[in-house]
């Protein structure tokens, strides 16, 4: 790999920090926008999904605790990338419109979700030692332009590609993970 001058790493991790934090939100807060077509396509009424709304804040209940053994045992950057790998894999079988997958994936979702909520404010100590309060400014802007973004885009993406699509832009969580590759253990 070539070497990168100082300034071209703070960039891709600047926008590694962007990217992850636009995700942490999404996929949680454009659920409800979908659930008319996914109660119709899978033939039940609306208020038999309360469930996927649900699933995410009992993963965070859960999960959150155990973020930093994970990131002991595997270390920071590795225990991003499984928490972003839980979330692109949740995402594609959240694609499938199939009422198990649809709860495993929200439920690994939300267990990645859990992870990042953790595990982003070491990132920015780690990597932003010198301007903590300003990266964290960053990463709290991005998780809330993600989810105003994802919002906007979700109904229309569902009246022109459907389902499927919908889940997939939500799951465009794949940039990130491919982004903060670069900065493996």
């Amino acid at each position: 790999m070539l070497e990168k001058k100082p300034h071209q790493i703070i960039i891709l991790l600047t926008i590694s920090l962007v990217l992850m934090s636009s995700i942490m939100r999404a996929p949680i807060t454009t659920m409800p926008l979908m659930l008319p077509q996914i109660a119709e396509s899978l033939h039940v009424d609306q208020s038999q999904l309360g469930i996927i709304t649900t699933i995410p804040l009992v993963m965070f209940l859960l999960i959150s605790n155990f973020a930093t053994k994970t990131m002991v045992k595997f270390g920071l950057n590795r225990a991003l990338m499984l928490s972003l790998l839980s979330i692109i894999i949740g995402s594609i079988l959240r694609m499938l419109v199939n009422m198990p997958l649809i709860l495993l994936g929200t439920a690994l979702i939300g267990s990645g979700i859990a992870h990042l909520n953790v595990l982003m404010p070491p990132f920015v100590a780690t990597y932003f030692p010198n301007k903590i309060g300003l990266y964290t400014s960053v990463y709290s802007l991005a998780i809330m332009v993600g989810s105003a973004v994802f919002s906007l885009i979700t109904a229309p993406c569902c009246r022109c590609i459907w389902l499927a699509g919908c889940h997939g832009i939500v799951g465009i969580s794949a940039r990130s993970y491919f982004t903060f590759m670069v900065f493996d253990d």
